[in-house]
């Protein structure tokens, strides 16, 4: 998933080089284009930064079987 999402960013820069070299910076495609890719960052970061608390009912051996509350940063993007 975290793999396809990059995939999607890398393409979708590259595109928006490209028709912003034709269009110009201030063109709507653009920043379409832009817009996307910032959806994507955030969808990207909601993966990888998932807030995930205990809930009332745990005890807290259940609560330390749960993903982690801020998984680890790749030290880039595509890495």
């Amino acid at each position: 998933m975290e793999q396809d999402i990059l995939a999607r960013i890398q393409f979708l820069k590259k595109e928006m080089v490209s028709v912003a070299e034709v269009k110009g910076l201030n063109d709507m495609e653009v920043l379409r284009i832009s817009q996307e890719i910032d959806r994507l960052h955030n969808q990207l970061n909601r993966i990888k930064y998932e807030y995930v608390l205990p809930t009332p009912r745990m005890n807290a051996k259940q609560a330390m079987q749960r993903k982690p509350y801020v998984r680890e940063l790749p030290l880039a993007y595509g890495t």
